[in-house]
């Protein structure tokens, strides 16, 4: 059932002079009649057809929903909310919005494709009001537990006001106010519209092959060397002119030059050759082409170094009138110091050695900058540019690169973060951004690469929003139009599907808890709600999620451990929940804000010194970095040393005690099963995982993910028991340790299982030496799965991949599934 779906009503007159009549077996509901035209959808009467339009999200999804044969509709109002209608704005001038619970019929085999087309639009099906007496209920949205749904009074046709536990869980974990979320609404339309855009881009079709140095010892594909010609064109030209943001212009006998996107005029063209984004997906070789590009250009660059040595003042006040030192060097910034190792691998297996690597990087890192200028590349990380951008005089800043490279270019979207001002403040000729996903939540994230570029005037993000992001979020025309110009000129982006890659299958295993399995997560399901409603009878509703939190980890976990898991405690003061997952909530119900101030928060403390990135509590209360010490010192200390919060009066471990977004901190590094597990338990998982693993067939090695180390523990335990090989990396591993083990894994024939949390393997690693993935529970967060997945399927993989990944069956799981059902099958 959709539950309160919004329809205007087009007449108030005939609405005050309705008759309706009420359903015989529910007195407190009445039924309307649903008519369409078209897309257009509304609800009446017998004798007044059109009383009310249905808003265009619902109605566009009814839309699709009538063209599967077997599906049909029946709509009903609350007798109560017509009666207050009625008293209240009937007879005001005031818009008046019915809102009406639509129930759906259909056959049982369309269940899933329903739920996925109603999960697409961020609709969620609730508990129907009212159903025939002879049709049995089935939702794909909701946990469906038997011996819950035994005792529901759903079983019963008439009106149920009664919730089970279940529909509890869904009302306090899912729903959202699936009419008026805008920023939902906002993702669905930016989904669909730089889709559109990516579809119509056009700039590979016309780039020529060229072939690299012969210093580079690896021959190129066909892809490489087209984005080869690409680079050359944004660097040193001619942009084509087609492809050109300027058009020349005359007025009165004289040229000027026009920008296609913003009018813009000049009188002398514009520079177009100062970079632009490799937006190839992720796996296409793109570090290569970047390598090739380097020794293809070595003598420019040299060239360019010996000229002006005279130096230049920097365009930031803090260290004006400092001397810059022009370099022939390339800046490559990566992610993390084991990317650097990868960079590092990349020229030794691809160049003939003739590049001068420097690495900058950790506490001996060298600080004189003449030193650092002297090199072919210099390789460091986004922290370090961050830290040394507090010093007055930063070494890479005193340096005038020929050219810089942002790897994983993505992480610097956030333009009011201080590591975007950081990077943007180092100088070059040219700039590049590499990156897989240049707009992954909103188009401002593809203004924080193009103000990075410096391409003038869009570099302004005045100018970005008036000209891409308002008319594209407005649908106007000529929005699609100008995103579509930018990404033509500044951007080449090819997908997987285009380069004949090996194949790939992906399987779904759905696994049946077994029946100790169910009884003990039915169990703790019903214990947790009963704590959450507790609480909320006392008041804590409106601002405290932390129950939920744990309810939402508890319930997946048992999912991975089955009867292995070990019972938290009984009071549910242990304070372990997911923060990632737990901001996502937040997101999504527009209430991630910090606690004290209440500045909107865009995610977790994760990358140096971000600003609107939060932290939790342990006892799930969100802040921001520069609150968060008040709380602290707000703790109160109750009998001894123990600490209460000032807020919710829990009980705390400690001072500074505090959850960052890193899925695996609920275990730092290999523990015996025995003091996590309970002793002869049941995984069904983890033994369907086992199963997979000792039947497989296919030659090349697997990756076992997942993003909690306690899970893989229980994996690990069972390897050992099978005496089966296996290597293993997660955040408890030191960078040395991980870049040792993967060099290990790689070359033992005798290893053929990897163990990895998705948090250390997901971003910028290539592991094509495992052609299988096992994903052991839904990730909360698609990309994650996709980046993970990116490691085994990309360039240098020859034989076929194959993505398994892990539900069980009439759990929270599935409703994971749903919120991703968009992925490949």
């Amino acid at each position: 059932m959709i539950h309160n779906a919004n329809m205007n009503v087009l007449d108030t007159e005939e609405l005050s002079n309705l008759a309706l009549e009420t359903v015989s077996e529910s007195p407190g509901i009445y039924e309307l009649e649903l008519s369409s035209t078209g897309h257009v959808f509304f609800v009446g009467t017998p004798s007044i057809s059109h009383l009310a339009v249905m808003n265009e999200k619902t109605a566009r999804v009814l839309h699709e929903l009538s063209q599967i044969e077997s599906c049909r509709f029946r709509v009903y109002l609350s007798a109560d909310i017509y009666a207050s209608i009625f008293v209240k704005d009937v007879k005001s001038e005031k818009k008046i919005v019915l809102q009406v619970d639509i129930v759906i019929y259909g056959a049982h085999t369309s269940k899933w494709s329903v739920g996925c087309l109603f999960a697409d639009s961020k609709i969620y099906l609730q508990h129907p009001c009212y159903q025939d007496v002879d049709t049995p209920y089935d939702n794909p949205h909701v946990l469906v537990i038997t011996d819950l749904l035994a005792s529901s009074s759903l079983s019963s046709p008439a009106l149920s006001r009664t919730r089970t536990p279940v529909s509890e869980f869904e009302e306090l974990m899912m729903t959202t106010n699936t009419d008026t979320d805008d920023s939902i609404r906002s993702q669905d339309l930016l989904q669909r519209q730089v889709g559109k855009v990516f579809g119509s881009l056009t700039r590979f079709k016309s780039l020529k092959r060229l072939e690299a140095d012969i210093r580079v010892t690896t021959k190129l594909l066909p892809h490489q060397e087209e984005a080869l010609d690409f680079m050359a064109q944004r660097e040193f030209g001619p942009v084509p002119e087609q492809f050109s943001l300027w058009m020349t212009a005359k007025k009165s006998e004289q040229t000027y030059y026009e920008n296609k996107i913003t009018g813009k005029k000049e009188q002398n063209r514009p520079e177009e050759t100062f970079g632009g984004i490799l937006a190839d997906d992720m796996g296409l070789g793109k570090t290569l082409t970047v390598l090739s590009t380097i020794i293809r250009t070595a003598s420019s660059a040299k060239e360019y170094a010996e000229i002006d040595r005279d130096g230049c003042e920097l365009p930031s006040s803090r260290i004006q009138n400092v001397p810059q030192i022009p370099s022939r060097a390339t800046l490559v910034v990566v992610p993390s110091p084991i990317l650097i190792d990868g960079w590092k691998r990349e020229v030794a297996a691809h160049c003939d050695g003739s590049l001068n690597i420097h690495v900058h990087h950790g506490r001996d890192r060298a600080v004189e900058h003449a030193a650092l200028a002297d090199y072919d590349i210099v390789l460091t990380t986004y922290h370090t540019i961050a830290a040394e951008a507090l010093d007055p005089h930063p070494p890479l800043n005193r340096i005038k690169w020929f050219r810089i490279v942002l790897d994983e270019a993505h992480i610097i979207r956030r333009m009011s973060t201080k590591l975007h001002q950081a990077v943007s403040m180092l100088s070059s000729k040219f700039r590049w951004c590499l990156t897989g996903t240049p707009i992954q939540n909103s188009l401002e994230d593809l203004a924080a690469l193009i103000a990075f570029m410096r391409c003038s005037p869009l570099d302004s993000m005045i100018e970005f929003r008036k000209h891409i992001i308002s008319p594209v979020m407005g649908m106007e025309t000529h929005g699609v139009e100008n995103i579509r110009n930018l990404l033509d000129s500044v951007c080449l982006r090819r997908t997987k599907e285009l380069l004949n890659l090996p194949e790939t299958t992906y399987e779904d295993r759905r696994i049946d808890f077994s029946l100790a399995e169910n009884a003990y997560y039915s169990a703790t399901q019903t214990e947790r709600i009963a704590t959450i409603k507790k609480s909320d009878s006392q008041g804590r509703r409106s601002k405290d999620f932390f129950r939920m939190f744990q309810l939402h980890l508890q319930l997946r976990r048992i999912c991975n451990h089955g009867t292995f898991h070990k019972a938290s405690s009984q009071a549910g003061e242990d304070g372990e929940f997911e923060p990632g997952q737990a901001f996502e909530v937040l997101r999504k119900k527009r209430l991630a804000r910090c606690e004290y101030c209440r500045t909107k928060i865009v995610g977790l403390e994760d990358l140096g010194n971000e600003e609107n990135v939060g932290k939790f509590s342990t006892c799930g209360h969100l802040f921001c970095t520069k609150c968060y010490p008040k709380y602290d010192e707000s703790l109160q200390t109750i009998s001894g040393a123990r600490l209460q919060c000032s807020i919710c009066s829990r009980n705390t471990s400690s001072r500074s005690a505090i959850l960052k977004g890193d899925s695996e901190a609920s275990s730092t590094s290999y523990q015996t099963p025995r003091l996590h597990f309970a002793e002869g338990g049941i995984s069904s998982k983890v033994a369907a995982l086992m199963h997979d693993i000792k039947n497989k067939s296919s030659e090349g090695k697997s990756i076992v993910f997942s993003c909690w180390t306690r899970s893989l523990d229980l994996v690990a335990h069972h390897l050992s028991l099978q005496n089966i090989d296996f290597a293993r990396i997660d955040g408890s591993y030191s960078l040395s340790q991980r870049q040792k083990i993967l060099d290990e894994y790689e070359k033992d024939d005798h290893t053929r299982i990897l163990l990895m949390t998705t948090g250390t393997g997901a971003v910028g690693l290539n592991l094509t030496v495992a052609n299988c993935v096992y994903i052991l529970e839904p990730q909360w967060n698609p990309m994650v799965e996709k980046q993970a997945i990116a490691r085994v399927l990309r360039l240098g993989q020859h034989r076929d991949v194959k993505v398994v990944r892990y539900f069980v069956n009439q759990t929270y799981e599935v409703v994971c599934s749903i919120f991703t059902c968009d992925r490949p099958r």
